[in-house]
């Protein structure tokens, strides 16, 4: 039979000039939180709400495996500045561009909300995701 696919869920609750924050869901177990960068008076983030493919990959600048999300075709292109949306190790939305950084604790420095622990976070969400290689990222806004 068909193998159903593993859901992620991507559930930001605060998007501000500081960042998009949220919280990954893998299974329904809440795995770690979440920053992606916003762009523009408006606040946008590069990942659009709904259902987007996820697969295995290499994050090759940090030398460690991860997850890419497939936005081809999803319409975003503002602030983008490179083709690969991945998960990865990130503090602050300025060392991002498109991509989601993992987190287990809110920090605030040098004036910037951010999130810490973020190599450990990326490592529980890789935990979690132990024999997966294809998912579905679903990613929703605040209510």
């Amino acid at each position: 039979g068909e193998q159903i696919a593993m859901i992620v869920e991507l559930k930001r609750s605060l998007i501000v000039d500081d960042g998009a924050f949220g919280m990954l869901i893998v299974d329904n177990i809440p795995v770690c939180l979440t920053l992606e960068r916003t762009f523009g008076i408006f606040n946008k983030v590069v990942i659009p709400t709904g259902k987007h493919p996820l697969r295995r990959d290499y994050y090759h600048s940090g030398g460690y495996p991860t997850f890419e999300v497939d936005v081809q075709g999803s319409g975003i292109e503002e602030g983008r500045t490179h083709t690969r949306v991945l998960l990865h190790a990130a503090n602050y939305e300025d060392q991002l561009q498109g991509c989601i950084a993992t987190g287990t604790k809110f920090m605030w420095m040098k004036g910037k909300r951010g999130i810490g622990a973020s190599k450990s976070a990326h490592k529980d969400f890789m935990k979690a995701m132990d024999g997966i290689d294809n998912a579905i990222l679903r990613v929703f806004n605040p209510c």
